[in-house]
């Protein structure tokens, strides 16, 4: 008989994150018909020992090389077996009775597809975890700053929502990757996360085709995660800023006419331009200060995403395209 409820978790390299997390899984599940998958993106940790270790009730899928955030949970969709399904970040703890009445709200509401908590850091500060889908408009603001500077403005502040009220519960464009709850049929009907996408961007992706397909998309403060920033991104954090950036315009690419694309991939690099000019400054005007070492990586990291976006202006650093039987492992299998 198939559970109610599949959570399923990717990790790579987050030994200790993820038993915090599952954990807090094993708790929260407690009493639900329900099923958790991990599976591990090759880690070196010493990750998939201490999941066989310490919760042998988890099923744990080895992978043999990081394959990343999309196709990690495309490869553990294919073994879930619940009407509702959970991904979960492994850097994230979940507080008490969260999974619950997030199920309970989902079955009562047939239109909603997608779901996602109120998040909070390990101080108890908010998190936003919702946004509106990408623009010229709103990304041009953020290239400015001009959403910092107008925080509670509509048409300045629009990608992070930075205006709206994170207490209430409301239906919004996109639910970040960090923790979803998934109708398995709105999944299904709108696809399974597209593997083009390696870390970061499949969230705006997915929310884009749920949106298609008709599915609500609700952002939900009754229920309530922690996470722990960073996870399995701090063992690379220039490369993973750098696919941040990549998967932007990918997602761009993908929705939108490849005439605003230039347009896009221009502010996409003004944006770190002024971010290393920034950085740059505040580096020499506090050259041995305590935030030297921080500063320095930032200068770095967005010196190094400009040569990135460069070359995709030039097409030389476009996604490697996959084998065509690869391409279609984010579809939902045939029935």
């Amino acid at each position: 008989m198939s559970p109610e409820l599949s959570i399923l978790i990717v990790n790579w390299n987050g030994k200790a994150l993820l038993k915090s997390c599952l954990d807090s899984l094993i708790r929260e599940s407690s009493g639900l018909d329900s099923e958790i998958i991990v599976v591990d993106n090759a880690s070196s940790d010493g990750s998939p020992e201490m999941v066989r270790e310490h919760f042998k009730e988890v099923k744990l899928i080895c992978n043999r090389e990081n394959v990343g955030f999309a196709r990690g949970n495309n490869i553990g969709l294919r073994e879930c077996r619940g009407e509702w399904i959970c991904l979960v970040n492994s850097d994230v703890e979940v507080r008490r009775g969260s999974l619950r009445c997030m199920v309970s709200h989902m079955r009562e509401h047939p239109e909603v597809g997608m779901m996602g908590p109120k998040v909070t850091d390990p101080a108890s500060n908010h998190i936003p975890n919702y946004r509106e889908f990408p623009s010229l408009r709103n990304f041009f603001c953020r290239a400015l700053a001009l959403d910092k500077i107008f925080p509670s403005s509509r048409f300045f502040g629009g990608y992070f929502m930075d205006y709206a009220d994170g207490t209430h519960m409301q239906k919004v464009d996109v639910i970040t990757g960090t923790f979803w709850l998934l109708r398995r049929k709105a999944l299904d009907e709108a696809g399974w996360l597209d593997e083009d996408f390696f870390m970061y961007g499949e969230d705006l992706d997915l929310c884009k085709r749920f949106k298609k397909s008709g599915w609500e998309i609700l952002y939900f403060p009754e229920a309530e995660i922690m996470h722990h920033d960073g996870g399995s991104s701090q063992n690379d954090p220039i490369r993973f800023f750098i696919e941040q950036q990549r998967s932007n315009w990918l997602y761009w690419r993908k929705h939108h006419h490849p005439i605003s694309g230039a347009g896009f991939l221009l502010i996409l690099l003004l944006h770190q331009m002024l971010r290393s000019v920034v950085w740059s400054i505040l580096l020499i005007a506090n050259f041995r200060g305590e935030n030297h070492r921080d500063r320095k990586l930032k200068v770095k990291r967005s010196l190094k995403c400009i040569v990135s976006l460069s070359m995709l202006w030039m097409g030389k650093g476009g996604q490697t395209q996959r084998r065509s039987s690869e391409r279609n492992l984010w579809r939902p299998p045939a029935t």
